[in-house]
C-alpha cells in the first residue's frame, strides 16, 4: 500500500523536462507555445502549493508549511481540471513529435494529481515507511545563510497549523474508511517519539549545530535562541498531539483488510492507481497474471544458477543459507557503509557507458537517521544522498 497513498510518478517530470529541452530547439508554432506556457503556468503554480520558493535560482521550501486543508485540496482540484481542459484545447496534430510527448506526459502527470485529489488520497498521508511528518528537517546538516534558517524557523512556527489539516483529514478518512491497512502501520507511532524531546535533543535542533561561520555572533545567538523557543512551543507540542491522536484514534481504527478494493469507490481507486503506475489500461487480473509469469521466469534462472554452481539442496535450503550465513552480512555499522560506498564508486566508473549524460552533482552515503530507522526500508536517496540503514544489521 505505500505507493497507493504518498509516491509521485516523478519520472514522469524528469521525462517532461528533458523532452521540452528538444522541444525548445525547434521552432514553436502557435499550439507549442499554448502547450509550453501551459505546463510551465501549472509547474510555477504547483511550486507554490508545495511551499517551495526561488532562492539564488533553486527552488527551495518557504517560510511556510504547504496547506492541506480540504478548500485547499478542492481548489487544486478544480484548477489541475482546468488545465486538463485547456490541454484537450490543443491542437496535438500541429505539434512536433517531441511536443506531443511533452503534451501526452504533461496530460498523465496532472491526471495522476487530479485523481489523487479526487478520490481524497491526502487523508491518507502517512504508510509503512513514509509519513507527512518526517522530512521536514535536514537529516545531516544545516544551511548556506541566515535567510534559509529564517525560513526553517518559520516552518517550524507552522507545524501546529500543519499538523491539525493533517489530522483533520486522516480523521475524515477514517469516517469514510480510506486508511492504510492497519498491519502496515503496527509500531510507526514509535517514529514520532524523538521529537517529544526538547531543547537540543530534538531532531529539528540538528542545523542549528551546523550554523555557516560566515554569520555573526548576534545573528548565530538570535537564530539558537529562536530555534530553542519554537522547539519548546511549536515542535514538541505538535508532535505532542500527533502522537496521542495517533495511538488513541488512528491506529486503532485503521482498516482491517487489506486490498485496495477494499477502500471507498475501491474498483475506480485501483484502476486509478494502476494508470498513474503504469501509464497502461491494466486490470489488475492482468497485472497479477504477469506477476506470476515473472516469478516462475526468476525462479527459472535460480534453478540454473543453482546448477552452474553445483549446488546439492533444494531451494529452500538454499535460501536459508543465504539468510544465515555470516559472509553475506555486514559486522559493523561502519563495515556496511563502507561496501555501500565502495559499490557507489565502482558504480561511478561505469556509468557513462550506460548513460552518456551525466550530471555534474556528486552524492553522498550517509547512515539513516536514528529518529527513523527502525521503521525504515534497506536504503534509498536522492540527488544529494542515498540513505543506507545500519539499524539491525542482521536484516540487512
Amino acid at each position: 500500500m505505500r505507493c497507493l497513498f504518498t509516491r509521485s510518478p516523478l519520472w514522469l517530470t524528469l521525462c517532461l523536462l528533458a523532452c521540452g529541452a528538444s522541444a525548445h530547439g525547434s521552432p514553436a508554432g502557435a499550439e507549442a507555445t499554448r502547450l509550453r506556457a501551459l505546463y510551465e503556468r501549472e509547474w510555477l503554480w504547483r511550486q507554490e502549493q508545495n511551499a517551495r520558493q526561488r532562492d539564488a535560482g533553486e527552488w527551495v521550501p518557504a517560510a511556510r508549511l504547504p496547506r492541506v486543508d480540504t478548500q485547499a485540496q478542492q481548489e487544486r482540484l478544480a484548477y489541475w481540471e482546468e488545465v486538463l481542459a485547456q490541454l484537450e484545447s490543443i491542437d496535438h496534430r500541429a505539434l512536433s513529435q517531441a511536443e506531443r510527448i511533452n503534451a501526452q506526459v504533461f496530460r498523465q502527470i496532472v491526471t495522476t494529481l487530479a485523481a489523487n485529489a479526487r478520490f481524497r488520497t491526502y487523508q491518507a498521508p502517512i504508510n509503512s515507511d513514509t509519513f507527512f511528518w518526517s522530512g521536514l528537517h535536514p537529516q545531516v546538516g544545516g544551511f548556506d545563510d541566515a535567510a534559509a534558517y529564517e525560513r526553517y524557523l518559520g516552518r517550524m512556527q507552522d507545524l501546529p497549523r500543519y499538523f491539525a489539516e493533517q489530522r483533520a483529514n486522516m480523521r475524515a478518512g477514517l469516517a469514510r474508511g480510506f486508511t492504510p491497512p492497519a498491519v502496515t502501520l503496527a509500531g510507526r507511532d514509535v517514529s514520532v517519539e524523538p521529537y517529544l524531546v526538547p531543547g537540543e535533543g530534538n531532531p529539528f535542533w540538528g542545523p542549528l549545530d551546523h550554523l555557516p561561520r560566515s554569520l555573526d555572533a548576534a545573528t548565530a545567538g538570535r537564530l539558537r535562541q529562536r530555534a530553542l523557543q519554537l522547539i519548546d512551543t511549536a515542535v514538541v507540542p505538535a508532535y505532542e498531539a500527533l502522537l496521542a491522536f495517533l495511538r488513541e484514534e488512528y491506529l486503532p481504527g485503521a482498516r482491517k483488510t487489506l486490498a485496495a478494493r477494499d477502500l471507498p469507490d475501491g474498483e475506480a481507486f485501483y484502476h486509478a492507481q494502476i494508470q498513474a503506475f503504469t501509464t497502461l489500461d491494466l486490470s489488475p487480473e492482468e497485472i497479477h497474471a504477469t506477476g506470476v509469469r515473472e516469478v516462475e521466469r526468476i525462479r527459472r534462472a535460480m534453478q540454473a544458477i543453482l546448477a552452474e554452481i553445483d549446488y546439492r539442496g533444494s531451494m529452500a535450503d538454499f535460501f536459508h543459507f543465504l539468510r544465515t550465513d555470516a559472509r553475506f552480512y555486514a559486522r559493523t555499522p561502519e563495515e556496511l557503509m563502507g561496501v555501500a560506498s565502495y559499490v557507489a564508486k565502482r558504480m561511478d566508473g561505469r556509468l557513462a557507458e550506460v548513460l552518456g549524460f551525466l550530471p555534474r552533482r556528486r552524492f553522498a552515503i550517509r547512515p539513516v537517521p536514528d529518529a527513523i530507522a527502525p521503521v525504515y526500508t534497506g536504503g534509498r536517496g536522492g540527488l544529494d544522498a542515498c540513505l543506507m540503514n545500519t539499524y539491525n544489521l542482521p536484516a540487512r
